[in-house]
Protein backbone atom coordinates (compact mmCIF):
# COMPACT_ATOMS: atom_id res chain seq x y z
CA UNK A 1 0.00 0.00 0.00
CA UNK A 2 1.86 3.34 -0.91
CA UNK A 3 0.06 6.67 0.08
CA UNK A 4 0.39 9.65 -2.53
CA UNK A 5 -0.41 13.33 -1.20
CA UNK A 6 -1.66 15.31 -3.88
CA UNK A 7 -0.18 18.87 -3.61
CA UNK A 8 -1.50 21.86 -5.64
CA UNK A 9 -1.53 25.30 -5.90
CA UNK A 10 -3.61 27.83 -7.64
CA UNK A 11 -3.48 31.04 -5.81
CA UNK A 12 -0.93 33.14 -4.02
CA UNK A 13 -3.17 32.35 -0.57
CA UNK A 14 -2.24 28.61 -0.65
CA UNK A 15 0.86 27.07 0.68
CA UNK A 16 2.67 23.75 -0.93
CA UNK A 17 4.31 23.48 2.52
CA UNK A 18 1.48 23.66 4.82
CA UNK A 19 -0.53 21.09 2.74
CA UNK A 20 2.35 19.01 2.48
CA UNK A 21 2.90 18.88 6.08
CA UNK A 22 -0.51 18.13 6.59
CA UNK A 23 0.09 15.04 4.44
CA UNK A 24 2.81 13.89 6.20
CA UNK A 25 0.76 14.55 9.19
CA UNK A 26 -2.00 12.27 8.30
CA UNK A 27 0.52 9.35 6.49
CA UNK A 28 4.67 10.06 7.49
CA UNK A 29 5.87 8.06 4.58
CA UNK A 30 3.11 9.40 2.06
CA UNK A 31 4.83 10.16 -1.54
CA UNK A 32 4.15 13.54 -2.08
CA UNK A 33 3.27 14.40 -5.42
CA UNK A 34 3.86 17.92 -6.66
CA UNK A 35 2.44 18.81 -10.08
CA UNK A 36 4.18 21.63 -12.27
CA UNK A 37 0.74 23.02 -12.77
CA UNK A 38 1.33 26.20 -10.70
CA UNK A 39 -1.36 28.15 -10.86
CA UNK A 40 -3.71 25.34 -12.28
CA UNK A 41 -7.46 26.04 -12.37
CA UNK A 42 -9.15 23.18 -10.99
CA UNK A 43 -12.32 24.83 -11.74
CA UNK A 44 -10.98 24.59 -15.38
CA UNK A 45 -9.80 20.96 -14.99
CA UNK A 46 -5.79 22.19 -15.47
CA UNK A 47 -4.83 19.88 -12.82
CA UNK A 48 -6.24 16.99 -14.16
CA UNK A 49 -3.37 15.47 -16.37
CA UNK A 50 -1.25 15.70 -13.14
CA UNK A 51 -4.29 13.63 -11.37
CA UNK A 52 -4.57 11.21 -13.84
CA UNK A 53 -0.86 10.45 -13.76
CA UNK A 54 -1.11 9.58 -10.20
CA UNK A 55 -3.89 7.64 -10.86
CA UNK A 56 -2.56 5.77 -13.14
CA UNK A 57 0.13 4.68 -10.24
CA UNK A 58 -2.70 3.60 -7.93
CA UNK A 59 -2.51 -0.11 -7.41
CA UNK A 60 -5.06 -1.84 -4.98
CA UNK A 61 -4.85 -0.29 -1.35
CA UNK A 62 -3.05 3.26 -2.40
CA UNK A 63 -4.84 6.36 -1.05
CA UNK A 64 -4.56 9.87 -2.61
CA UNK A 65 -4.19 11.78 0.08
CA UNK A 66 -5.22 16.20 -0.29
CA UNK A 67 -5.82 18.90 2.50
CA UNK A 68 -8.73 19.69 0.76
CA UNK A 69 -10.73 18.25 -1.89
CA UNK A 70 -11.04 21.51 -4.26
CA UNK A 71 -7.50 20.97 -4.72
CA UNK A 72 -8.32 17.60 -6.81
CA UNK A 73 -11.71 18.37 -8.94
CA UNK A 74 -14.22 21.49 -8.52
CA UNK A 75 -16.56 20.60 -11.45
CA UNK A 76 -20.15 21.38 -10.48
CA UNK A 77 -21.01 17.80 -10.92
CA UNK A 78 -20.62 15.85 -7.71
CA UNK A 79 -21.00 12.69 -9.59
CA UNK A 80 -18.18 13.20 -11.71
CA UNK A 81 -16.03 14.32 -9.08
CA UNK A 82 -16.24 10.88 -7.36
CA UNK A 83 -16.12 9.08 -10.50
CA UNK A 84 -12.33 10.88 -10.42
Amino acid sequence: MTDYGFIRISTGSQDAQTQERDVLKVSPGAVVIRPDTKAASASKGEQLDALDAVIAKLCKGDRVIVTDSSRLDRRDNLTSQVET
